[in-house]
């Protein structure tokens, strides 16, 4: 019997009861909310606890030593939950916004839609910050958050970002366990890793699975401007609508992602579920604490994956880098001598083999940063240094 492929469908994994709410729905500010007191935080110091530098991953051989395997994903569990929350949201919605002209002019069909949703969260300091996903929050009236205690707290956006999907809320609330950001840069595909949140309102479910895959771009975020930085680790973990802003964990107990999107024909977890990288997040928190709003560098160029016939023309042994098919007037590209043409290797020593891993190496720094490109040019490897643009 033959097969037929279908493609499915990518959805973020947050419920709404009521009406069907789009990534698009409403406005975030990446804004600094001036009524919210945030901490002073310097350069070089972060809001989040972290890995130290140059800690290994489990795969390089740094994991405990547990006699009982079982007993690694109990400790972690215990240790994590209390991290994550679970969110609550809500926005009235008028008939009309929903059905136009057709909604009849009457008391019964002017009265609002209250539209609820449910999504998870991520404590990163014990006095109240959180972080979670643009799109659970996007648009919303209210938000609540509830703790594994099962106090709530209405939280307040500190900012938000949708080029990457990630916002940072704070609630008044102290004496939290926050949970610790290790550095996702160390993942590797076959790591074991768990996902905990809030799925169909089911608090503080954890599963587990394994990376399946690291650096996926599955255009989903609001990518308009052409920078989105899609940029996701892919895995089997189970997740469902209501993970949404919740962890992906390491067995080191580390938070390495904040789980996302899921790929689906049904609404529901059918094998794969989709992660953003938490050293992206973490530099949106960083911004947002030290400057009130995102500041993300650009290089100023329009680029593809390089395949088997471009890598031949260009006199490539092998399909990689990527290629500048563009460069736009008077950016950082083009100031710093990049051409049309040109194929991109590696940034900071860092391989670029396809355009969200270009969108990743340049999105996730700033204006005025300085950063080494090696490219390739009429078969020729060369290099360049290039001060990023805003």
């Amino acid at each position: 019997m033959a097969l037929k492929k279908a493609a499915p469908l990518l959805i973020p994994v947050i419920i709404v009861i009521g009406i069907i709410l789009g990534l698009g729905l409403g406005v975030s500010s990446k804004k600094f909310k001036e009524e919210v007191a945030m901490p002073v935080v310097a350069p070089g110091s972060h809001l989040y606890s972290e890995s130290a530098p140059g800690v290994q991953n489990p795969a390089s051989g740094n994991s405990p030593a547990y006699p009982n395997p079982n007993r690694m994903f109990v400790d972690i569990s215990k240790k994590l939950r209390p991290s994550i929350v679970t969110i609550y949201t809500s926005k009235e919605i008028s008939q009309s916004e929903l059905f136009g002209d057709k909604v009849p002019d009457d008391e019964t069909h002017r009265r609002p839609f209250k539209s609820r949703g449910l999504g998870s969260g991520i404590v990163i300091r014990e006095d109240g910050y959180l972080l979670t996903n643009n799109h659970v929050i996007a648009g919303m009236d209210e938000i609540t958050i509830r703790l594994l205690d099962q106090r709530e707290f209405k939280a307040k956006i500190i900012g938000s970002d949708p080029k990457t999907d990630v916002a940072l809320l704070k609630i008044d609330a102290r004496g939290l366990q926050p949970a610790l950001l290790g550095n996702s840069d160390l993942l590797e595909i076959g790591e074991w890793v768990m996902a905990i949140g809030s799925p169909l309102n089911l608090q503080s479910t954890v599963t587990a699975g394994i990376i399946s895959a690291i650096s996926r771009n599955m255009n989903i975020l609001d990518n308009s401007s052409g920078d989105a930085i899609q940029n996701f680790i892919q895995t089997d973990a189970a997740v469902n609508p209501g993970n949404s802003g919740g962890a992906l964990v390491n067995l080191k107990g580390e938070v390495i992602g904040i789980n996302t999107a899921i790929a689906t024909r049904s609404n529901y977890y059918m094998g794969y579920s989709f992660a953003i990288p938490i050293n992206i997040a973490k530099k949106i928190v960083d911004d947002l604490t030290r400057f009130g709003e995102i500041r993300r560098g650009y290089l100023g160029v329009y680029i593809r994956a390089v395949d088997a016939v471009t890598a031949k023309g260009v006199g490539l042994e092998t399909p990689r880098g990527v290629l500048i098919y563009s460069v736009q007037k008077g950016r950082a590209a083009e100031r710093a001598g990049l051409k049309t043409g040109d194929v991109i290797l590696s940034v900071n020593g860092v391989e670029v083999n396809q355009p969200n891993e270009l969108q990743v190496a340049i999105g996730t720094r700033r204006p005025g940063d300085k950063v080494r490109i090696i490219y390739w040019r009429d078969g020729k490897r060369l290099e360049k240094a290039v001060i990023l643009f805003d």
